[in-house]
């Protein structure tokens, strides 16, 4: 009797369960392949973390630390004995992507990059709190992002174009 009903073909359980094993298959493909922000991007928010956590250090160890911007890379120093030494960590240095052009602008003007060394760094953190304001350019392969200070340590990454 219910061999007359039965038609060929797949019952709507079966249809779901296909499109929930193709969306979980998709799903992974998706992560496994991953999307990468372009290296402009990239610097810009590791120089606004570097930041955030040399401002932090600063305030928890009652003393005055900079960031040496280069072209290269990046040290983060501290003040000692009237001398600007690096800082010994594994992690208070960096070097930029190849691909990577970075400018420094202080006061409104263009900064200097240093070289291997600096007499001092360009951008301080001191144990108020406050910073040195500037404005940090990033571009790669026509990515450009902008890092901005100010004196009260607020940091702030420009959002892509055509986002504000």
């Amino acid at each position: 009797m219910y061999a007359a009903f039965r038609h060929p073909g797949f019952t709507l359980v079966e249809v779901l369960v296909t499109l929930v094993i193709l969306g979980v298959m998709l799903g992974a493909v998706t992560l496994a392949l991953g999307h990468r922000d372009p290296a402009g991007t990239e610097a810009a928010h590791l120089n606004a973390v570097i930041l955030a956590g040399c401002r932090q250090r600063a305030i928890l160890e009652s003393r005055t630390l900079g960031l040496e911007v280069g072209s290269k890379g990046w040290t983060i120093a501290g003040l000692e004995g009237g001398t600007w030494l690096p800082l010994p960590e594994r992690n208070a240095a960096g070097k930029w992507s190849s691909e990577l052009t970075v400018a420094l602008e202080i006061g409104g003007r263009p900064a200097p990059l240093v070289g291997e060394r600096a007499l001092a760094p360009q951008i301080l953190c001191h144990a108020t709190g406050q910073m040195t304001p500037f404005v940090l350019r990033f571009t790669a392969a026509g990515d450009r992002r902008v890092l901005w200070g100010y004196s009260d340590g607020r940091l702030e990454n420009d959002p892509p174009s055509g986002r504000r």
